[in-house]
């Protein structure tokens, strides 16, 4: 797996859910293990696939389910034994096993794979998980087989649940030691065995769990049509799932890679959680997210505290000394106007004018030099200073000419022009430059523009208002804030990935304190506390609230509406709204009034010291900020013909069996009919049928010769499952992927097909 992006550690909103950099840390970190479990099963011809949350995640979100914090992966018995032996020889550097043969206090019946025996900051170890010091593992789940006769079934949990006891009881010194022998002989009786007693207990622990194991794999495959995780689902009255939708395992992507999984991911979801692409956020696990724990138990014997943002009352702008804005570019124009007027509103000589002249071409200059040839107000003022230039030269002209008849008429008229272009000169400069209200959108991140588009027409919609936005370029850091890309990607220009239109500068040739902004809009709350990224310290949040009476932080857009006990929502304020840019900023934009006052309330408890009303106030609701535009993310609606987007995947050749290119034949025969009223966009999912394993040769030149058939009649177009405008499409049917949670966001209809056999 190649390394992870700068871009994928931003912050990111996913299915209403917001994700911090720290979470995708944890992530990027998983994803580094599972890369290792990956090459070793690869090597050794070990079969893995995801399992539970991760399953799910992978089916529905393409990646991490949004509100989740680790990752499980499955194995059948045979391939789980194979694992354990060659990771114990082949983990790299500190990597390690944990199972109850290598792990004091892993009392369990699975193993994880570790990233590293201790959380360690060396510079080695942040370097390659991405500024995350914590352990980091995945956990293997063991599927076994079992009993076609229920009894059977019953009687062998009620086995193992027995030798489970009598291991735990000795673990625990929770038994006498006439009772903990009266025990083992009777086990070494039943499964003839033989135990050790003079050893100690945790030794004896383990040779108990390794009998427990034993007893539940004592099933072989041909005895059985069923597989189930025995511990600790079986175990208390769960049934197991048919074997034969184990039997193939495909790859679909997940994050930056792919992750395997049953074929029949569809039926074994809906099975589980019958309309599994109706997002429900349910969080019954460890506490969120698991690092936290770990950061507690650090701090607890650390005799230094660990870095983190905290409150300091003295930066409110109400404790701060008033701003001054002698400096600025206004007000330098206002005094060089001034001065230009004084000495230019009745020039006496030739030497005035050439004063004049000059004063006047080093305004422009200066104007040009900070707003930038590019910008539009400053063009209009400098246009205006030119033809000042131009009517003054004729006058200078006039006034120095040789004498003649006509000489007093000629600098009277340039003398009325001059006047003209003074008074013009002065209106633009006054108007474009002088009293023109700045505005400026310092982001970071071009796919979060969108939030920022409808503040920015409101802005640009007010009279004498300039908007200009300030592309940040985002670069990794160290665990001593410095930069560890090299200093010339400062210089990347991010103005391209920003819609045509927008009134840009490039971050490096703007002079922030030249200028008195009216406004000045931020997104990013970290300044320096990000724990992975950052942007240019010039403008950190400390620094702009310098250039503007009114410092703005958006909240992340497209976040659903959550309460104080939605613990994971809650833990996602720590980075969203208790860093400096939201809690230093002199209004922080919301997007309802019910979390509106979530916010002023978790500002008052982190804020000691403040007021919880004070927050509120300085809380306010997009739309009361502008009434006619409309905040967030925009669904265009399609004008015209419908669009159907139609997702062919590969799971309906294992759950269609032979019939699959049938079903997918009859369907596009059967959308063919309404091509009159509608367009028909397919795709395939994973992306190229090339790499799909389940299917055999000849039924992907079948399934191609379908496609392509129907493309050269018209029925269907192709497009890259990819590179989909969810906005342009009217609906979704066919095999599950990940593009349903993003119709489904936009209130699209969404139709999965059935995989039975079509009549």
């Amino acid at each position: 797996m190649d390394r992870l992006p700068i871009d994928y550690f931003r912050d990111e909103v996913r299915n209403g859910f917001f994700v911090p950099t720290a979470i995708k840390q944890a992530w990027g970190a998983q994803l580094k293990v599972l890369d290792v479990i990956d090459s070793i099963c690869r090597k050794h011809n070990i079969t893995y696939f995801a399992d539970w949350g991760t399953l799910l995640g992978t089916v529905r979100h393409g990646g991490y389910v949004p509100w989740d914090d680790d990752m499980d992966i499955c194995m059948k018995r045979a391939d789980y034994e194979k694992f354990r032996r060659a990771a114990a020889k082949e983990l790299p550097g500190n990597y390690c096993l944990h199972d109850y043969a290598h792990k004091e206090d892993h009392w369990l019946f699975l193993a994880r794979v570790v990233n590293n025996t201790h959380i360690s900051y060396e510079q080695k170890h942040m370097d390659e998980f991405y500024n995350f010091p914590y352990l980091v593992g995945i956990d293997i789940f063991v599927l076994d087989y079992l009993y076609r006769d229920d009894r059977d079934e019953r009687r062998r949990c009620d086995e193992v649940k027995h030798i489970i006891a009598v291991a735990d009881a000795i673990v625990n010194n929770k038994i006498s030691k006439a009772a903990e022998d009266a025990n083992l002989m009777e086990l070494e009786r039943l499964y003839n065995v033989k135990f050790n007693k003079n050893d100690d207990s945790r030794h004896l622990g383990i040779a108990l769990y390794h009998l427990a194991e034993t007893q539940m794999a004592r099933v072989p495959e041909y005895e059985s049509d069923s597989l189930g995780q025995i511990f600790p689902w079986i175990l208390i009255g769960n049934r197991g799932r048919d074997k034969k939708l184990f039997k193939n395992i495909i790859r679909l992507p997940f994050e930056n890679t792919t992750m395997p999984v049953p074929a029949d991911y569809n039926y074994m979801l809906k099975s589980k959680y019958e309309q599994y692409f109706v997002i429900r956020k349910v969080w019954n696990g460890h506490k969120y997210p698991f690092f936290e724990a770990q950061r507690e138990s650090l701090q607890a014997v650390a005799d230094f505290k660990l870095p983190e943002f905290t409150f300091d009352i003295k930066k409110l702008r109400k404790n701060r000394p008033a701003s001054s804005y002698r400096n600025t570019m206004q007000e330098t124009v206002r005094e060089a106007m001034s001065e230009l007027c004084g000495i230019g509103e009745v020039p006496a000589d030739a030497s005035v004018l050439v004063q004049c002249q000059q004063a006047a071409i080093d305004i422009g200059s200066y104007i040009e030099k900070v707003k930038g040839e590019d910008n539009h107000s400053g063009r209009i003022a400098v246009a205006s200073i030119e033809q000042y230039c131009e009517i003054l030269f004729r006058l200078y002209n006039a006034v120095t000419q040789p004498d003649n008849a006509g000489r007093r008429v000629t600098e009277l008229q340039a003398y009325e022009e001059y006047v003209s272009a003074l008074g013009d000169m002065k209106s633009a400069v006054q108007s474009q430059i002088i009293d023109r209200k700045l505005v400026a959108f310092v982001t970071d991140n071009p796919l979060r523009w969108q939030e920022l588009q409808p503040l920015y027409d409101y802005y640009n919609n007010i009279d004498n208002t300039e908007a200009v936005v300030i592309p940040l370029p985002v670069l990794a850091k160290n665990l001593y804030g410095e930069v560890v890309s090299g200093r010339e990607e400062w210089s990347n220009d991010r103005r391209e990935e920003y819609p045509d239109g927008l009134n840009t500068v490039a971050w490096d040739s703007i002079d922030m304190h030249m200028l008195k902004f009216d406004t000045i809009i931020i997104q990013n709350p970290y300044d320096e506390w990000n724990p992975y990224i950052t942007v240019p310290a010039a403008f950190y949040s400390a620094k702009l609230m310098q250039y503007t009476d009114c410092l703005t932080y958006v909240m992340p857009c497209g976040v659903n509406d959550f309460t104080e006990a939605d613990v994971n929502d809650m833990y996602g304020l720590k980075y969203s709204l208790a860093m400096p840019g939201a809690v230093y900023a002199d209004r922080i934009i919301v997007h309802s009034e019910k979390m509106k006052k979530l916010y002023a309330e978790y500002l008052g408890n982190f804020a000691a010291g403040t007021d919880k009303a004070e927050w509120y106030r300085k809380l306010v609701c997009d739309n009361e900020l502008y009434q006619d535009t409309q905040s967030g993310i925009e669904v265009t609606q399609t004008a015209g013909r419908k669009r159907l987007l139609y997702c062919i995947g590969e799971n309906e050749f294992a759950e269609g069996a032979g019939y699959a290119l049938d079903n997918i034949s009859k369907r596009i025969s059967t959308m063919a009919g309404y091509t009159d009223k509608m367009d028909i966009i397919a795709c395939t999912y994973p992306y190229s049928i090339d790499d799909w394993d389940i299917c055999t040769g000849e039924q992907k030149e079948k399934f191609r010769r379908i496609i392509n058939d129907a493309e050269q009649s018209g029925n269907i177009s192709l497009c890259d499952l990819r590179n989909v405008d969810i906005s342009s499409m009217t609906a979704y049917y066919g095999s599950p992927s990940p593009l349903i949670c993003r119709f489904t966001e936009q209130h699209k209809p969404v139709m999965i097909s059935a995989s039975e056999r079509l009549e």
